[in-house]
């Protein structure tokens, strides 16, 4: 029998049993007793302190609906409140009444007073002041449209309660209930339980109403005729019954409060202290032990009822008093010191047979004791999880079956040749065995065998432990040390001072230094005078702090060549904690150096090339356009003589206009030579204003080649200002509508009043110039549109045509240089192939972005933004 059922048994004796029965009722009894005269006390006092509290939140409701009547008296007795005088007035009572969020005065204002009302407010100072509603979203938005409105016209304290000056009481269903039921009785309404409009915590509170009204209010009808407004009174619920609280002594009873409005049903929550099911559970215990407090106050037209508790800390302080508490302990100690006498001595008797059994069962190593014939005897827990029996599987059978062959055959025959002969093969002497589980597996044991003599019969005992994770270990050793010598990187292990203790072949290879030439010594003997001592400096404080020390190192081998090495050195550490060595690990990475010399060389190769491409188109193309300046100033000369019309206000040659009068003078008999000199002219100007053409589109070029080139060497400088967004796209769509006119074409622009942006002048009204164009120029039919709008803190620019689409297979590139949706030597539109590239980077120059969507054969929509304002003066 073990221990714990011994010691069940003594407890069990007659004597013993009597003597704790008797104990425990005389104790129990005394306990009651003690209990229900102190706990009767404690009712007592709940009751009284509950009806205290009542009493205080009766008396704090009704002081602060004073404040709503003495507001009414205010009203009647003045012909206008201004915000001022209502404020002066109900700062007072704001004061003296802490539990009042705010005073308001809810004005009525019809649909057609509603903008007398919002700027007359704006005068008074409340500049953003709007009738507001909240939106679905809960958000506070402009109200919808209604032709009554009970704003929130004048709050107090401003302070904490901006959120609801505005705020129109009929957007909500349950003010406006509260709202009606005020006008149609005449009296103070209150509301339900509401989330206040400026608690940003969501806060639960409730209003009251108080109807005032311009004239008679005897009857339902002059009510609703001279309804002037509501004083409006805003209170938070649990301020309300914290400030109660306040009124009473508590420091008996930590009260717990639920408050219920039971004006119709079901009744509806307001206010509790804790989670509902905490509570719920705590109002049970105490009908139990202490018995409620329920009672009801008339609120405004509504009816409360307070239910009232004590703490679950209460509970358990007052349930036990320390006198009921003493009686039964000591009642309960001394049944206690009797019992114990008596089976103290029974206990004492079976300590050393307990003690023995523990140390068998509890011990990790498995024990089985068998007898000469070798079959089991015991068979401890350990030996069960070892081997997957119970004990009851094995005692009474042979160990051999816990032997796989071929020890199980010869088993018998050994424990027989000891006992004739005394041969001691395994006896007093651990060794490593197989054993055989109850699935079948043979798994590896270390078993040491003596022998013992009881009631003077040879027993012997074994015990054994599984080393199956001892092997698989030395297994997973050799595999490592496998892979360590067979690893193509280098491998180095040191102690904490940094000698080497070993390195694989891989290092020898590398080094040139043999394995014994490097055990014993510092890796500093590959320390390279290219590799600062600052770096190994660095690498010895990381490790040394148990960190992971990563980087790149050129180090030297025995023959004084150098190669570059990728290291990576980690710290051992023990199962303290303690760092009991470092391993490092080097891959041989000059080839890869290599490379990337001959990769950074290339990068700046053609960074040069660029930066002289750049160059070069730069000079080339001041280069180009002074001459061609020059060429394009003197075609508009010789195109006059095309008709010899002298356009007043144009400059002419005096040649021309010498010409022009003399074959003006001609008779008609000469006019066959006038004739010629003038097909001749013709011709002349016809070829002018070719060249005229070219030449435009020539210096077109030559500006944009210009303008990429700056943008690309980063020599763009923007001029930025505060710009009228309206004032920009009218100059450029009005510079196109007469090239759009003669393409038949409708070009038009939407732009709201008072869009302001910061960008450079010039380079917007170049990257509209740009759009625009391009829509005219790929738009046979429809029409042409910029919209304009803001976008957050950018403002939106959208140029659609009705033209040929962009093919999707161009729109990933349409932004990049030289590239056009029609590069056929037939096509139409001419044009250089940079416009949108230099389009999108003036852009980003200016901190926006730019997009195109396109459908081919419908139309294009080009959109870009800009910015509202300058950044840099946002983050002042």
């Amino acid at each position: 029998m073990d221990k714990k059922h011994f010691v069940h048994s003594v407890w069990l004796t007659p004597l013993v049993l009597s003597t704790i029965l008797l104990g425990v009722v005389l104790s129990l009894v005394g306990f009651q007793v003690a209990h229900q005269i102190e706990l009767q006390k404690e009712r007592v006092e709940f009751q009284r302190v509950a009806g205290n509290y009542v009493s205080a939140l009766r008396r704090e409701i009704e002081t602060n609906l004073e404040v709503l009547l003495s507001i009414d008296g205010f009203y009647r007795g003045s012909a206008h409140v201004d915000r001022q005088e209502f404020a002066q007035f109900v700062q007072r009572s704001l004061l003296r009444h802490p539990t009042l969020q705010a005073l308001e005065w809810i004005p009525k204002v019809s649909h057609a007073e509603r903008q007398r009302y919002e700027e007359a407010a704006r005068r008074d100072g409340m500049t953003d002041y709007q009738i507001r509603e909240r939106s679905r979203e809960g958000e506070m938005v402009a109200a919808s449209r209604r032709d009554t409105y009970f704003p929130v016209y004048y709050v107090e304290p401003m302070q904490g309660n901006e959120m609801a000056l505005g705020f129109d009481l009929a957007s909500s269903a349950a003010r406006l209930k509260a709202l009606n039921q005020a006008r149609d009785s005449g009296k103070l309404t209150a509301t339900g339980r509401i989330t206040l409009v400026q608690d940003s915590s969501k806060q639960a509170g409730f209003l009251v109403f108080f109807p005032i009204f311009s004239g008679p209010s005897h009857t339902p009808t002059q009510r609703y005729a001279n309804l002037q407004g509501f004083a409006l009174a805003v209170y938070r619920i649990n301020t309300m019954v914290e400030t109660s609280l306040k009124h009473i002594d508590t420091s008996r009873f930590d009260l717990q409060i639920q408050l219920y409005d039971v004006t119709n049903e079901p009744e509806s929550f307001l206010y509790q202290p804790m989670e509902s099911s905490d509570l719920d559970d705590l109002r049970r215990l105490s009908k139990q032990q202490f018995q409620d407090y329920s009672d009801t106050i008339p609120m405004a037209g509504r009816l409360w009822r307070v239910d009232l508790f004590p703490s679950m800390e209460n509970l358990h302080n007052h349930t036990h008093t320390w006198f009921a508490w003493m009686v039964l302990v000591s009642g309960l100690i001394i049944t206690y010191l009797l019992a114990m006498q008596l089976k103290q001595r029974a206990l004492e008797l079976s300590e050393n047979r307990e003690q023995t059994r523990a140390i068998v069962r509890t011990v990790v190593n498995g024990i089985i004791t068998a007898d000469s014939e070798g079959v089991i005897l015991t068979f401890n827990p350990a030996a069960e999880l070892m081997f997957g029996y119970k004990e009851r599987e094995v005692i009474g059978r042979n160990l051999s079956m816990l032997m796989p062959e071929p020890n199980r055959s010869a088993h018998d025959g050994y424990l027989q040749h000891h006992i004739q002969t005394g041969d001691k093969r395994l006896i007093g002497i651990g060794r490593e065995v197989y054993a055989l589980k109850k699935s079948g597996d043979v798994f590896p044991i270390w078993l040491a065998v003596d022998v013992a003599r009881v009631k003077g019969k040879k027993i012997f005992v074994g015990c054994l432990v599984d080393i199956s994770q001892r092997k698989e270990a030395e297994q997973e050793i050799k595999k490592l040390s496998l892979a360590i010598k067979q690893s193509p990187n280098v491998v180095v292990i040191t102690d904490v001072e940094g000698t080497i203790e070993y390195v694989n072949p891989a290092f020898e290879a590398v080094t040139g230094y043999s394995s014994a030439e490097a055990v014993g010594q510092n890796p500093r003997l590959l320390k390279s005078p290219d590799t600062s001592g600052e770096v190994h400096k660095a690498l010895w404080q990381t490790i040394t702090l148990g960190n992971v020390w990563r980087g790149e190192m050129k180090n030297r081998c025995k023959d004084g060549s150098h190669y570059w090495a990728l290291l990576a050195i980690f710290p051992v550490r023990d199962d303290s904690g303690e760092i009991i060595h470092f391993i490092g690990l080097q891959e041989d990475i000059s080839a890869r150096k290599g490379n990337e010399k001959l990769l950074l060389e290339a990068k700046e190769a053609a960074e040069s090339a660029n930066r002289a491409k750049s160059e070069f188109l730069n000079v080339m193309s001041h280069e180009l356009r002074t001459p061609l300046t020059v060429v394009l100033g003197s075609l508009p000369f010789i195109s006059q003589l095309g008709g010899l019309a002298l356009v007043p206000g144009e400059k002419t040659l005096p040649s021309v206009k010498k010409l022009s009068e003399v074959l003006a003078q001609e008779s008609l008999e000469r006019g066959e030579v006038k004739e010629a000199c003038l097909g001749v002219m013709g011709q002349l100007s016809g070829i002018a204003v070719k060249m005229q053409n070219q030449g435009e589109h020539l210096r077109t070029l030559i500006n944009d080649l210009l303008d990429i080139s700056k943008i690309e060497a980063g020599k763009m400088e923007l001029d930025r200002e505060m710009l009228s967004a309206q004032v920009v796209v009218d100059d450029v769509v009005h510079g196109f509508q007469t090239k759009a006119q003669e393409m038949g074409l409708q070009l038009s622009y939407a732009c709201s009043d008072g869009i302001q942006l910061y960008a450079d002048p010039v380079r917007l009204k170049q990257v509209l110039i740009n759009l625009v164009g391009n829509a005219l120029k790929f738009t046979d039919q429809g029409q042409v549109a910029v919209v304009v709008e803001p976008h957050g803190e950018q403002v939106l620019f959208r140029v659609r045509d009705t033209g040929c689409g962009i093919p999707q297979a161009l729109l990933d590139s349409v932004f990049d240089n030289f590239t056009q949706t029609d590069s056929s030597a037939t096509r139409k539109a001419g044009g250089t192939g940079l416009g949108l590239a230099i389009t999108k980077r003036l852009v980003n120059l200016h901190g926006g972005v730019i997009s195109v969507e396109s459908v081919e054969g419908q139309g294009s929509t080009f959109t870009f933004t800009m910015p509202r304002s300058d950044p840099d003066k946002e983050g002042e």
